[in-house]
């Protein structure tokens, strides 16, 4: 989100980066077919952009998924009322949320149904989509991040951001636990999920639940950058989405630096 807060933790700045990092215009190479600009009015008027993608599904539907603070954690209000809108990279398709599929009370993570209206069907010639993953990678993998950062100098431009890779250790687990109606409701959004997408080659083997654990990664992250893919370098296949940082991040960091580090949500299937 531009100027609300990245779990809380970005409110006096833009973002930070590492000086290993890198952020350049899209090219040929990037999947930015699958990449979508995600806007949320809130109720006072003020108008947010997070970064979104296509997740792979195996139906017809444009599922779209990001970070759940981009709603001020409202989603469904927020989708219901009419609030979140979306504007495809490639095409320019303009679309709203039609459906909550999954928001996950515990996790800084949803899914969103996308409806286009007449523009449906041109939409879906031009749009492209990521796959998700549970496995494991090696600390060194290079990563690359593509959003819509809106620091000085990207201005929400959309933005290609590399020569970053996955940290040696992972940070610790920030989430309370949840109470036994949080989990059941979660549960519920599961369920929901895997009926939506039963017998689907692509979902057939989802166990519709998202992990806690996150990975350090020093890829650089921006208000706006929120909900958008982070990708295994030269694939379509997103291992998280950046979601959270600590706070002190006024300066240019080492590549090895835990003391700022981004926290990479990952995804299980």
């Amino acid at each position: 989100m531009t100027d609300l807060m990245l779990v809380a933790l970005t409110l006096l700045t833009p973002g930070m980066f590492f000086e290993n990092s890198v952020r350049r215009d899209p090219g040929p190479q990037d999947p930015i077919d699958a990449i979508v600009h995600v806007y949320f009015t809130s109720d006072s008027g003020a108008r947010f952009s997070c970064t979104g993608f296509f997740l792979q599904n195996g139906t017809e539907e444009f599922m779209v998924a990001t970070a759940r603070h981009c709603f001020q954690y409202q989603v469904t209000q927020a989708c219901d009322s009419g609030q979140i809108e979306f504007k495809t990279a490639v095409g320019g398709f303009s679309g709203r949320c039609s459906n909550v599929i999954v928001a996950d009370p515990r996790d800084d993570f949803t899914i969103l149904e996308a409806d286009f209206g007449h523009d449906s069907g041109s939409a879906s010639q031009k749009i492209g989509n990521l796959s998700l993953t549970h496995q494991s990678f090696k600390p060194g993998t290079k990563l690359k991040m593509i959003g819509y950062p809106s620091d000085p100098e990207r201005k929400g431009q959309l933005t290609v951001t590399e020569n970053c890779w996955i940290q040696s250790d992972k940070s610790p687990d920030f989430v309370e636990s949840l109470t036994p109606e949080e989990n059941q409701k979660r549960q519920n959004a599961y369920e929901e999920f895997k009926k939506r997408t039963a017998g689907s080659k692509d979902t057939s083997e989802l166990r519709a639940r998202l992990s806690v654990e996150h990975e350090n990664h020093n890829c650089s992250v921006y208000g706006g950058n929120s909900g958008g893919p982070i990708i295994i370098d030269g694939t379509r296949t997103v291992v998280g989405i950046p979601s959270a940082y600590w706070p002190g991040f006024y300066f240019k960091n080492k590549s090895e630096s835990h003391s700022t580090e981004i926290f990479q949500k990952v995804v299980d299937v």
